[in-house]
């Protein structure tokens, strides 16, 4: 989890102040030799913590600083620390913050580029997008971490099966499982090879064509046991690099809400939905 320090330089010796989710707290130790602070929250004090400050190398970011209260280690966020973006993406961000008034409106199409540079959200794609905003690492995570599709640990593609109402009267929970045991993935788990990520869904808005999955957030409709075995066989074979709702229909689809229209050729490039303003779109003239 991620914490930030507001201030460096606190005017009252041995002071720190931090921030956490919406709430602002600060620890003062008593002396030197003490381990033991006075804890403030909102500026009123709650009592006497036991608190160790620790700094760990990282692979990819240098020097870290953790801060360890009681059995909880909170990581410190870096403001100082400089863009690791892609030029190019760093332009895109861009383009998006100035489509806003407010540049901190802007996070959550930031969050899905961190996702599409890394392949994942990492707690250095949330620094970026908190840097980019104006925002701390921990406002940044706390959007990431109350949406589903902000997804931290998840594999190259994943396999959504809504068992809302209308898929699970026609079989919504049977395909489920029968997805399940195909990649060996319980739901809400991911492959250990990373692969393939299944899950359980709510409505996705295709009751008409029950029972619904998507992959990489593409949908397919009317996807029959049979069917959804293939599916996880072609994925797992084929690896594709782009997923496409028409390409998906076509191959394991059954009955659909709507008649067809046109085949769109753009889908989806990773484990986030493919928005083509955004740049997180593939395919396409």
């Amino acid at each position: 989890m991620w914490i930030d320090e507001e201030s460096r330089q606190s005017p009252v010796a041995g002071k720190r102040v931090f921030s956490l989710q919406s709430s602002v707290f600060s620890l003062q130790q008593e002396s030197r030799q003490s381990p033991v602070a006075s804890l403030q929250s909102e500026g009123r004090p709650v009592g006497a913590i036991s608190y160790k400050s620790s700094t760990r190398q990282d692979t990819r970011t240098g020097a870290v600083a953790f801060l360890r209260i009681a059995n909880c280690e909170l990581r410190i966020a870096d403001r100082g620390a400089s863009m690791t973006w892609s030029p190019a993406t760093l332009e895109r961000a861009q383009q998006i913050l100035a489509l806003y008034p407010q540049r901190r409106s802007a996070v959550m199409p930031l969050l899905y580029i961190a996702m599409r540079e890394d392949g994942r959200l990492t707690d250095e794609g949330m620094r970026q997008v908190a840097q980019l905003t104006g925002l701390t690492s921990v406002q940044v995570e706390s959007v990431a971490s109350f949406y589903s599709m902000y997804k931290r640990h998840v594999g190259a593609h994943v396999v959504s099966v809504c068992t809302s109402i209308s898929c699970h009267l026609l079989g919504g929970r049977e395909l489920l499982a029968t997805m399940s045991d195909e990649t060996g993935v319980p739901p809400g788990e991911t492959a250990v090879d990373g692969s393939i990520t299944v899950e359980s869904v709510e409505c996705i808005g295709a009751c008409g064509g029950a029972p619904a999955v998507q992959v990489n957030y593409e949908l397919v409709e009317g996807v029959t046991p049979e069917k959804g075995r293939e599916l996880c066989r072609w994925l797992r074979a084929e690896r594709p690099t782009l997923v496409r709702a028409d390409e998906l229909q076509r191959r394991f689809g059954g009955i659909r809400s709507f008649p067809a229209g046109a085949d769109d050729p753009v889908g989806a490039v990773g484990p986030f939905p493919a928005f083509g303003p955004i740049g997180t779109a593939g395919g396409g003239s």
